[in-house]
């Protein structure tokens, strides 16, 4: 059968498989076309071939070759309109002190305001990067005009004063559709999502009492990571008896922070806990987050408490490393930190506890 006559279909899976990253291998791309008239056809007019951009970029150009070119980035969203988009973006380019603008490479930038001025397709979004690739995102009331958004996680990797904050926006952000959200800063408070949808969440909260009443709505909720929970003058009203067993969550993933909170729930399901560390938790110029200084301190400004409560980033969300297990024995000096639960199973070689069959609920 002669390359002309090839099905659609073929072709298409043939494109799919060879261009893993339309917009880093612009060389690749125009060698496949450049060898058959139809293929070249073929590829031009398949819009789902160019509806998926991945960039990551390096300090220092750690990855050398596979640093993602921007020279064909308006032709990929070009061609790929108007279906939805599945971006993932990684920038690990950190501002130096005393020089706050001067490494943002104004390639990157452009590519970030790009890809924001098509919002309203995107529908799996991912980021992660540093405090200032923030700033180059749409306010999230921009993503209320996307009727395809599915998934938006924002992790941020160094300083935590970040500008992308959404306790700003004026009124309240309705995500309806979204059915994964992950952040690693900032809280709920100006985000509404439809709870009955959410799998996978990833969040802090403003306090216990908030958290209780988002968790008891969610039903196909399967991926818990809680970042932190803060305090308030409600938390009194609840007691041991409050326990809400939140059914569905099989993978659970807790920080310092919201292990103190846990005993208010009870996970029937769970497969799967990771303890995470904040990345400078060892650190002895910051204060840590401890019982004792949450009933201290009244609410600090959303500011302060970006500064104090989210320092830095998680130093493992999606590949854990093995130094990010929380030892389950108490501080050596006394810290107001609780112990690790210990539940019936095995350490693994990435920090995970693997429920053993004995361990049939935790509460």
């Amino acid at each position: 059968m002669s390359v002309d006559k090839l099905p659609v279909e073929i072709m298409v899976e043939i494109f799919r498989h060879c261009i893993v990253n339309p917009v880093a291998a612009s060389e690749r791309r125009k060698q496949i076309g450049s060898v058959n008239k139809t293929w070249r056809r073929l590829l031009y007019t398949t819009r789902s071939i160019w509806s998926t951009i991945h960039f990551e970029s390096r300090e220092n150009g750690v990855l050398g070759s596979l640093d993602s070119r921007f020279d064909d980035l308006d032709l990929c969203l070009a061609l790929s309109y108007p279906l939805p988009l599945d971006i993932t973006i990684v920038v690990d380019i950190p501002n130096k002190l005393g020089q706050p603008n001067c490494k943002r490479p104004a390639a990157h930038c452009q590519a970030l305001l790009t890809i924001s001025g098509h919002a309203d397709r995107w529908r799996d979004f991912s980021i992660e990067g540093c405090e200032w690739v923030f700033e180059y995102l749409p306010p999230l009331h921009h993503l209320e005009h996307s009727t395809f958004l599915r998934t938006f996680a924002a992790r941020i990797t160094d300083a935590s004063d970040c500008k992308y904050y959404w306790d700003n926006e004026e009124a309240q952000v309705s995500l309806p559709n979204v059915t994964r959200f992950e952040t690693n800063f900032g809280l709920l408070a100006g985000v509404s999502l439809t709870l009955t949808n959410l799998v996978t969440l990833t969040a802090g909260f403003d306090n216990i009492k908030q958290c209780h009443q988002m968790l008891a709505k969610t039903i196909h909720l399967t991926e818990l990571t809680l970042i932190h929970v803060g305090t308030s003058t409600h938390d009194t009203a609840l007691n041991v008896s409050n326990v809400l067993s939140v059914t569905s969550v099989r993978t659970l993933r807790l920080t310092k922070c919201g292990l103190a909170w846990v005993h208010f729930f009870s996970f029937p399901s769970l497969e799967s806990l990771m303890l995470l560390k904040l990345a400078n938790e060892m650190s002895t110029t910051r204060t840590p987050c401890t019982s004792a200084t949450r009933q201290k301190s009244s609410a600090p400004h959303p500011g302060q408490m970006r500064q104090t409560l989210f320092p830095r980033c998680l130093t493992s969300l999606s590949r854990p490393r093995p130094n990010s297990l929380v030892s389950s024995r108490p501080a050596a000096n006394g810290s107001a930190h609780p112990a690790a639960p210990r539940i019936p199973g095995s350490y693994n070689s990435v920090g995970e506890i693997r429920r053993s069959s004995r361990a049939r609920s935790w509460k």
